[in-house]
């Protein structure tokens, strides 16, 4: 991109310009990567509690207990019906996500960066 600069005053407005878009951006990415890391978070603390219900579940069907038809019901239920929550089927929502989508961002960075530069 190639901009013609007359004088000094169409300077300082561009480059004011191109660092209020910059700082715009950098906010803007914060905020993005703050909400995915909370949503991350919170499905990760969701699958340790599934995971502790898990456990309870078979615990109780350990025991000789009246209720043992309904503690198979619901082993069934937690094992059949939950794999864990994807993003409209594409891929699992986890703890590693965030860390996925700054490794997807890196390698294409990289290979802009190369196309621009060959």
């Amino acid at each position: 991109m190639l901009i013609m600069i007359n004088d000094e005053n169409t300077f300082q407005e561009n480059y004011d310009a191109i660092i209020s878009h910059s700082i715009g951006v950098l906010i803007w990415l914060t905020k993005v990567a703050s909400v995915e890391l909370g949503l991350c978070l919170a499905c990760e603390a969701f699958y340790k509690e599934l995971k502790k219900a898990r456990s309870n579940v078979v615990i109780k069907l350990s025991h000789e207990l009246p209720s043992k038809k309904v503690w198979k019901n619901i082993f069934r239920v937690l094992h059949s019906d939950f794999d864990k929550m994807s993003a409209c089927g594409l891929f699992s929502v986890d703890a590693a996500t965030l860390l996925n989508f700054c490794n997807l961002v890196a390698t294409y960075t990289i290979v802009m960066l190369q196309f621009a530069f060959l």
